[in-house]
């Protein structure tokens, strides 16, 4: 039977990073993702956890990350929540990637691979929600 949402508690430790694309292939190998959709979440959910580790919690093994993926009809739906450092509410997130600073590709790569990503901070808690469409998903 096919599993139709996957959650996790992690750290924002490197070790963490091995743990949630372990489970998240798990999950979709559980799926009727196609390929490329597979990858596209794979690598978004990478540079998610990445980004995490290095901003919003300063490369603080400590610090906690709620990780949830949910498949439905015609998408997947990915959520970190983080409770460290939030990103600044101006953030540039879809000029060309030209226009980064070194280091700052991430974000792009994940607007360019998702099909629908927000971001919202509420003082204390900061998530950020991806989709891929993926047109017959749920099956």
């Amino acid at each position: 039977m096919m599993k139709k949402s996957i959650a996790l508690e992690l750290r924002s430790a490197p070790e963490d990073s091995s743990v949630l694309s372990s489970k998240l292939v798990e999950f979709l190998d559980e799926t009727f993702i196609p390929e490329r959709a597979r990858y596209d979440v794979m690598i978004s959910c990478d540079e998610v956890f990445s980004n995490l580790y290095m901003h919003a919690y300063g490369k603080n093994p400590e610090g906690q990350i709620h990780f949830n993926a949910e498949l439905g009809k015609d998408c997947i739906t990915i959520t970190f929540t983080d409770h460290g450092n939030s990103m600044p509410g101006d953030q540039p997130l879809t000029l060309p990637a030209d226009k980064y600073s070194e280091g700052g590709y991430g974000l792009f790569i994940i607007y360019e691979l998702m099909d629908e990503v927000r971001y919202y901070s509420n003082g204390t808690a900061n998530t950020i929600t991806m989709k891929k469409t993926i047109e017959g998903c749920g099956k």
